[in-house]
């Protein structure tokens, strides 16, 4: 509020971004946690790829429900 003692804060004119720390997996050989594109990724190759690494991108870009059956 105006006039009580505290200065206002300044109100941006439109987004503001600023940057981030970004996560990284410590892995010694990145392919394992990487995957192709996901509509070149055949079932088999998503099988392979979620046995390579319990990390694998896979895993966010392809999802399972927890009841769906491995093939």
């Amino acid at each position: 509020m105006p006039g009580m003692g505290t200065p206002e804060l300044p109100v941006p004119d439109g987004l503001v971004l600023r940057p981030f720390r970004g996560v990284r997996f410590a892995v010694e050989d990145p392919a394992k946690v990487t995957s192709p594109p996901y509509d070149l990724i055949s079932d088999a190759d998503v099988e392979v790829l979620l046995d390579s690494h319990p990390n694998n991108v896979v895993r966010l870009i392809l999802p399972r429900s927890p009841h769906q059956p491995s093939t």
